[in-house]
């Protein structure tokens, strides 16, 4: 069978079905804010929309220390096709969340005014941010239960509820009630709260929970994704966290706040990019498993297909994105076309890196990875800071699009090591039989 044959039946498997189910749901997903970004933009001065991006910043910098990897653990194990283990494996790696989530708690109440003084968040919002982060690791424990099950349209339904809950009930507590700052994190927070439930009952529903502690399995999430996947999983936050902070102390909390809008608009770039991969992952993990020539060639092929037309589509995003910004949002935020080149680029970049990081997650190298991101996340800080002080607030942008690009390259080296994929095969790229 001809490779063009083979890529035929590919276009017409279930991935390709997946792959629009999660673009379509990830735009859905995306659409719902930015439609109600005009409402927030005027109901919210620049230092009050500096200080939601500042509360979501900080609630994805401390997730990864409260998640410990146990939603790339779970997706691993359910691979196994372990009926019981796997319900005893999710038990476990919520013991080790909320354990987390408790230490997190001492160490917020602890540091309190330091954090507040850094982030700009008030001392009576701090606390949201631990519950939000403890919320953010349950929902996306079952988000990797549905993608590896490969249930796009469960998956799609879920996080667009959530989605809709959050701003209908953000756009009731600003815009109705009028409690401007404080009622868009409200919004923000308890929907989250009401669907990391809801997700725990879904959990239980295709998989289940068998309440069993288990040292083996809490060793293995600990030692295997815990600790290794936190610098993993912190860098991508940091990449986004670090530029707002050193833009928050160095220029302004308002600026942050028209940064943060630039950012809204770089935003669909990556949600593209994670919808493919969301529909990916499980596929690709299938393929490894058979350890086929012929294949893994078709996967390198669509891997190089995709960088090219992920980095076309950033580039006319920036085209079409700038005169939106005008239109849409409030004029105090005009300013935030100037981000929006740098951070979709980034973005394309960071989708580039999603499509070769999933080979180290596959053979359990997460530790090698981690060194990896703590190069990366030093560089960013050291970029952020001389970036920021020669050319201003854009350096934060240039600062994590540079990043971006060196964690997809240094990911990529990383993963030729571990999985000996053909990626420079003279065969990928010729027509004709494999």
């Amino acid at each position: 069978m001809s490779l063009k044959t083979k890529c035929k039946i590919f276009i017409k498997n279930k991935m390709v079905g997946s792959v629009v189910v999660y673009t379509f749901s990830a735009f859905l997903n995306s659409a719902v804010p930015f439609l109600i970004l005009p409402l927030l933009t005027r109901y919210l001065s620049t230092d009050e929309y500096g200080i939601v991006s500042m509360f979501n910043a900080t609630v994805g910098l401390i997730t990864p220390f409260l998640s410990l990897g146990s939603s790339v653990a779970i997706q691993r194990k359910l691979v196994e096709r372990d009926k019981a283990g796997n319900k005893e494996f999710i038990f476990n790696s919520f013991i080790l969340v909320f354990s987390a989530t408790f230490l997190m708690m001492l160490l917020f109440f602890m540091f309190k005014n330091n954090i507040t003084h850094f982030t700009g968040i008030p001392r009576e919002l701090l606390f949201y941010v631990v519950f939000m982060s403890l919320s953010t690791a349950l929902v996306n424990c079952v988000c990797a239960v549905l993608q590896i099950l490969e249930k796009p349209k469960e998956y799609a339904v879920y996080q667009n509820l959530c989605t809709i809950l959050n701003l209908l009930l953000s756009l009731y507590l600003v815009v109705v009630l009028k409690l401007g700052v404080s009622g868009r994190i409200y919004g923000i927070v308890y929907s989250k709260l009401l669907f990391a439930f809801l997700g725990v009952l879904l959990i239980i529903k295709y998989v289940g929970i068998k309440p069993h502690i288990r040292i083996s399995y809490l060793k293995d999430i600990f030692l295997h994704y815990g600790i290794p996947m936190i610098p993993t999983e912190v860098k991508s936050t940091v990449l986004t966290y670090t530029d707002r902070l050193f833009v928050t102390n160095m220029i302004s909390l308002g600026e942050t706040g028209v940064y943060s809008v630039g950012n809204q608009f770089a935003m669909p770039i990556l949600l593209l990019a994670q919808a493919f991969n969301l529909a990916f992952l499980p596929w690709l993990y299938k393929k490894l498993e058979h350890d086929k020539d012929e294949e893994k060639i078709m996967i390198v092929r669509l891997t190089y297909a995709y960088f090219v037309v992920i980095i076309a589509i950033a580039l006319v995003w920036t085209t079409i994105s700038k005169p939106l910004i005008s239109f849409i949002v409030g004029k105090e935020y005009h300013g935030a076309e100037i981000y929006v080149f740098w951070l979709s680029m980034g973005y394309a970049f960071t989708g580039m890196h999603m499509m070769v990081v999933n080979y180290i997650y596959y053979y359990k190298k997460a530790t090698s990875y981690a060194f990896v991101t703590t190069a990366v996340i030093i560089l960013n800080v050291v970029l952020n800071y001389i970036l920021i002080n020669v050319f201003g607030s854009v350096g934060a942008a240039q600062a994590t699009m540079i990043a971006d690009f060196l964690s997809f390259v240094f990911t990529w080296l990383l993963s030729m090591k571990i999985s000996r994929m053909p990626w420079f095969n003279k065969n990928v790229f010729r027509k004709g039989e494999v």
